[in-house]
């Protein structure tokens, strides 16, 4: 299946100073055994002299999109061109620096024809013979669930206007998006239970996922905007226990990073994270009971319990 003008996906893949690791992108994008896509790569407005010539050194493929910012806009905006350009009936993404699997596209679009949804994700969550997960949005979300890295997929004629990145949320994009949609409508959520992506390897310390403290104040100011916009939407407190759970996941994902770079160890990081040792006991517990739904939730209260007995397995 491949028709370059009413392509099924369509593929955002914002771009900042990688060319190397964007060709690389693009190619595995290309080698989807599915094939009716287009690519739309936004550039945003890249210093590297080396995308003077990325045009040229962009396969020769009609599938192909490539648009330049006039100045540097953030990812959210960025993506918000790509949604303006984009010709599918699926918008998705992929980091400049992940590679795709070549069957992703071709494995999920069996689920796609099979369910109405407004949003597809697909991670490992868990260790339960079963294909997937479906339910409301909110329900996720309360049930502490946040959007994967990457592997998620939206059905542009179903969620209309509300398909839209906020411009002012500079960390936590996703999650902005999934709050926004969550508290304006009543978007069904499928979630696969695979991984298909290969993520970077290449730690880089001066990457803003890497900068506990950059990243944990963005987090913190992206939450205290979310709780001004949302907060009659959602539950008594959930933005405050949000904020603990993101500060964990933070702590968390800064240090291990650091130490499969093989990075000096971070003192004050680990002291933070033996704070955190209540939560890491409970994670630990609560992944391994057999009588859970799922094993990733980072929500501890009744409110969690509930919103998993709405989701249902598939």
């Amino acid at each position: 299946m491949n028709n370059s003008s009413h392509p099924e996906f369509s593929i955002c893949v914002t771009t900042y100073n990688r060319p190397e690791s964007l060709l690389k992108t693009v190619e595995s994008l290309l080698s989807q055994t599915f094939s009716s896509l287009e690519i739309i790569i936004i550039d945003d407005y890249s210093t590297d002299k080396r995308y003077e010539n990325i045009v040229q050194d962009l396969p020769n493929d009609k599938r192909i999109t490539y648009f330049r910012n006039p100045t540097n806009l953030g990812l959210a905006s960025s993506r918000n061109v790509a949604i303006g350009l984009s010709k599918g009936r699926f918008f998705t993404f992929c980091d400049d620096d992940d590679i795709w699997q070549s069957h992703y596209l071709h494995s999920v679009y069996s689920v796609i024809c099979e369910n109405d949804f407004e949003i597809m994700v697909s991670q490992k969550i868990s260790h339960k013979p079963v294909k997937g997960f479906k339910g409301q949005l909110i329900q996720f979300i309360l049930a502490g669930f946040t959007p994967p890295v990457g592997m998620q997929i939206y059905n542009i004629a179903t969620l209309g206007k509300a398909l839209k990145y906020n411009p002012i949320i500079k960390s936590g994009v996703d999650h902005d998006l999934w709050i926004s949609i969550g508290a304006t409508t009543q978007a069904r959520v499928i979630w696969i239970n695979e991984d298909y992506i290969e993520f970077n390897s290449n730690f880089d310390l001066n990457r803003m996922t890497m900068n506990y403290d950059l990243r944990y104040n963005r987090v913190m100011s992206s939450i205290i905007k979310w709780q001004g916009l949302y907060n009659d939407y959602y539950p008594e407190n959930f933005f405050d226990k949000l904020k603990k759970n993101y500060t964990f996941h933070i702590r968390k994902t800064v240090f291990v990073s650091k130490l499969k770079s093989q990075y000096s160890f971070d003192l004050r990081l680990f002291l933070l994270l033996i704070k955190d040792i209540p939560i890491i006991i409970r994670f630990i517990i609560k992944k391994y009971r057999i009588n859970r739904k799922f094993e990733l939730s980072t929500t501890f209260d009744k409110l969690s319990k509930q919103a998993n007995t709405l989701i249902d397995e598939f």
